[in-house]
């Protein structure tokens, strides 16, 4: 952004108030749900407040490392990711943001993905995170020992450095960048001990530079927008025609959610019917607008996004049926794995000549 006909100039940032609040262990190697059982056990013994965060990548490692610590006999543990239905995960937020209240002590495990990064007001005595890039992973960091109040002299903060290689971007697979995470990586490697808000501020600053991040998928990519918008016209196309994460996702209800709440699916839908194919004069408009809208949210809170390799739609019978929202407006029904870990994608090896893609969804 410095660069250009049009420079932007930037004031340096500068921490004024550098309260230690991280004392960071790492390992090197994927993250592990027996070194989690040790903490949470060795924390239960000494009976002291043991409110674990586990942060995941990806859905499908989150459901993972959920059943293994289930199996160990560990029952106060949680999930909580981007594909549960709608009202299953705002129940789900409201919990968590429950148990992970500054003031509140506890115990219990919460494992999730990177949607807890900045969107939920969250503090944890224990973290255990994934790496993916820096930036990131100072974000997660910031749901342990939000206020710098809890006792440091021992780790807070599990950092595991190697991921699933199929993770990595490499031309059109992967969605984590290659060349950030490798940066990210060198970075953490010897950073064991206690890491203060500015010593995070010169990791930054020391690793990921324009000049490092040359050839990185990231910074071509941000080139090719910044020209893009460069040479946009005013008014020249309609907002609904950006997507600026390039990701193709679907709003669906699992059969047995479905089956479920049938009688209440079906019966907003019929009235959301009945309200279209009605005739209104002016004063109606209004309040049919309303009733259309929470209708039409009260169908969605049971439909949960999945992917375009999710759900292959053209097998004829994924679709098991059509909730209509409107004349032309409908959502799939579909037979799916659905349970107390959210939805679970297809496990297929091989469709139509395509390898099976790895989990890129939070």
């Amino acid at each position: 952004m410095k660069a250009g006909d049009n420079p932007v100039e930037f004031e340096e940032a500068t921490f004024i108030n550098d309260i230690k609040r991280h004392n960071v262990k790492i390992y090197e190697c994927e993250i592990d749900s027996n070194i989690i059982f040790n903490k949470y056990w060795a924390n239960k013994q000494k009976g002291i407040s043991n409110k674990i965060l586990i942060v995941c990548n990806t859905v499908k490692k989150a459901q993972q490392i959920y059943v293994e610590l289930m199996d160990k006999g560990i029952t106060c543990v949680n999930i909580l990711h981007s594909k549960f239905i709608k009202c299953e995960r705002s129940e789900k937020e409201k919990e968590i943001l429950a148990f992970g209240r500054n003031e509140k002590s506890g115990e219990g495990i919460w494992v999730c993905t990177q949607i807890v990064e900045a969107s939920l007001d969250i503090d944890f005595d224990y973290e255990f995170t994934e790496l993916s890039d820096l930036s990131g992973l100072f974000q997660r960091l910031g749901r342990c020992n939000r206020k710098g109040i809890k006792p440091i002299d021992e780790p807070n903060c599990f950092v595991f450095l190697n991921i699933d290689n199929n993770l990595l971007t490499n031309g059109t697979k992967g969605f984590i960048d290659r060349k950030l995470y490798a940066l990210s990586k060198e970075a953490m490697l010897n950073k064991t001990g206690i890491l203060s808000e500015n010593d995070k501020i010169n990791i930054i600053n020391q690793y990921l530079t324009t000049e490092n991040l040359k050839g990185s998928d990231y910074l071509r990519k941000y080139h090719e927008f910044a020209e893009w918008i460069k040479n946009l016209y005013p008014y020249e196309i309609d907002k609904s025609e950006i997507n600026l994460r390039n990701i193709v996702s679907y709003d669906v209800i699992p059969y047995e959610v479905y089956l479920k709440h049938k009688d209440e699916i079906d019966s907003n839908s019929t009235e959301l019917l009945r309200v279209i194919n009605s005739k209104l004069d002016k004063n109606e408009l209004e309040i049919v607008k309303l009733t259309k809208l929470k209708k039409k949210e009260e169908i969605k809170k049971y439909t949960v996004p999945v992917g375009r390799y999710d759900i292959y739609f053209e097998w004829g019978n994924t679709i098991v049926g059509k909730v209509q929202l409107g004349k032309n407006e409908f959502i799939n029904v579909v037979n799916c794995q659905y349970n107390k870990l959210g939805f679970i994608r297809l496990n297929i090896k091989d469709v139509r000549g395509m390898k099976e893609n790895f989990d890129n969804f939070l």
